[in-house]
């Protein structure tokens, strides 16, 4: 559904949108781990952000750290930059739906 919404702009900017499907190939490939940064020149709708912290939960106890780690995990790990401000705002959304931004 975010996907269709950022295309339907006349003036899409060249702008492609991965399958997830790939998207989630390319996390499970990168093993992403809680030391890692995980940056997104080109975040788009957050789909590589949201997958690669789905895979760090799903091969880590989040709620087991300790406040300084979870601190870091929450507000150090996860960076994205997206040119076109209506497909940001679809980004912040669903990060903020994934529980990875807070507005």
């Amino acid at each position: 559904m975010l996907e269709i919404n950022a295309t339907e702009k006349i003036s899409g900017a060249g702008q492609y949108f991965t399958p997830r499907v790939l998207i989630n190939v390319m996390v499970k490939l990168m093993q992403p781990t809680l030391d890692d940064v995980i940056v997104d020149p080109t975040a788009g709708t957050g789909g590589f952000l949201i997958s690669s912290h789905h895979y760090i939960e799903t091969h880590n106890d989040i709620m087991a750290l300790d406040e300084k780690a979870y601190d870091n995990y929450q507000h150090h790990t996860f960076y994205g930059m997206e040119f076109i401000p209506d497909t940001r705002r679809l980004a912040m959304m669903n990060l903020m739906l994934h529980n990875l931004c807070r507005g």
